[in-house]
């Protein structure tokens, strides 16, 4: 039972390891100020850049949707070429079908305004009888309106050939001049694009330094706190002697030890009366929130898990978020807290026959369920 009180004592060494107090006050409200001033600066960075991030994506699909547009278009074009191409070798067939027709029927007309009653007398005389005198007749005849028929359907496809070249020139000039105002929106989303693509470069590199001077401001803020690291040193000596469980049980073959938030502030105010009045602690289903002010009343809050670790030998508090001032701290600050020796501590001799199995965090309670080794 020693032993399993012990423990739950030990686990309030840690619990004191959240900074409050400043050695130099004056220091920590300038500190505070320029690291104020750093975050809201930030912020306006940061709503920028997502902001910047947003229009880049618009342009990104209106671009998309551009260049989709684009290759319908020269498609189109394409398409509006070889039929062009085609009309023009099908004109071009038809003007010598209309030419060598031409030539033909001139040739008959010509025969005929020549000769004229002569050589249809010849046709007469020399027909054999009645019939091959119809035939001959009738063939020049024939010969004459099919020549003149067939240059009539070839001009009326020439015709037909013309006013369709003039239709796909008049859609071809139509097509190109959407392609040009496409080009040009294209051109101007490009440029807009390679701007703001410009300006979240360099924003995020002004971000980047920003973030460098905060997380060094937060540093310096954390380091400065040497009273309180001091204080942490001996938090363990102090707090052992002090410290009683509100309950100890038997559960699931399990020695479980209760400490409640109350006891632990209590035991805080009456050992160190100065930190006590300073700092809070609070536990709740998501783990402990320990909350104060320094001594210049900067306001702070750390969050976070007790874990066990090196086979239940070993308590580790692992910080999930830490406000200063209202405001949470760079995440590089975060892992440089929980990198912090005073954040772990191994059970000593006197916990020899134990380990932790778990550490449940209750509303305003913490359970600690010891095995046996």
């Amino acid at each position: 039972m020693r032993q399993a009180i012990a423990l739950g004592l030990a686990l309030v060494v840690f619990l004191g390891t959240a900074p409050f107090c400043a050695a130099d006050p004056p220091a920590l409200r300038e500190l505070e100020r320029q690291r104020g001033n750093d975050v809201a600066v930030a912020q306006v960075y940061a709503e920028r850049e997502k902001t910047l991030a947003a229009e880049l994506l618009q342009l990104d699909i209106l671009l998309s949707d551009l260049r989709s547009q684009q290759r319908e278009i020269e498609g189109r074009l394409a398409a509006l070429e070889e039929d062009a191409a085609q009309a023009r070798a099908e004109e071009e067939e038809i003007r010598k079908k209309l030419a060598l027709a031409r030539k033909r029927l001139g040739r008959w007309l010509c025969y005929l305004y020549e000769n004229g009653n002569v050589s249809l007398i010849a046709i007469i005389l020399d027909a054999e009888s009645v019939m091959d005198l119809i035939n001959r007749g009738e063939l020049v005849s024939w010969l004459i309106d099919y020549e003149a028929r067939l240059i009539r359907e070839v001009q009326t496809l020439d015709a037909a050939i013309r006013q369709k070249l003039a239709d796909i020139y008049r859609i071809e000039l139509k097509t190109r001049a959407q392609k040009d105002l496409l080009d040009a929106r294209i051109a101007q989303a490009e440029e807009t694009q390679g701007k703001k693509s410009a300006m979240l470069e360099s924003l995020r590199a002004e971000s980047g330094d920003l973030l460098a001077r905060i997380v060094k401001l937060e540093q310096q803020w954390y380091a400065s706190l040497t009273t309180l690291h001091t204080l942490l040193k001996q938090l363990d000596r102090l707090f052992i002697r002090e410290m009683k469980p509100d309950r100890v049980y038997f559960a699931n073959r399990r020695l479980c030890v209760e400490v409640s938030a109350s006891t632990i502030n209590e035991v805080l105010k009456r050992v160190d009366p100065a930190t006590g009045t300073l700092l809070t602690v609070r536990v709740t289903p998501g783990g402990l929130i320990i909350a104060g002010r320094s001594e210049n009343s900067t306001s702070f809050s750390l969050s976070g898990k007790l874990v066990a670790e090196d086979e239940g030998t070993a308590v580790r508090f692992v910080p999930t978020s830490l406000l200063l001032a209202g405001t949470p701290v760079q995440k590089p600050v975060l892992q440089s807290i929980a990198r912090d020796g005073s954040l772990f501590f191994q059970l000593d001799e006197q916990y020899r026959r134990f380990a932790i199995d778990s550490i449940k965090s209750d509303e305003d309670k913490l359970i600690i369920a010891l095995r046996t080794r």
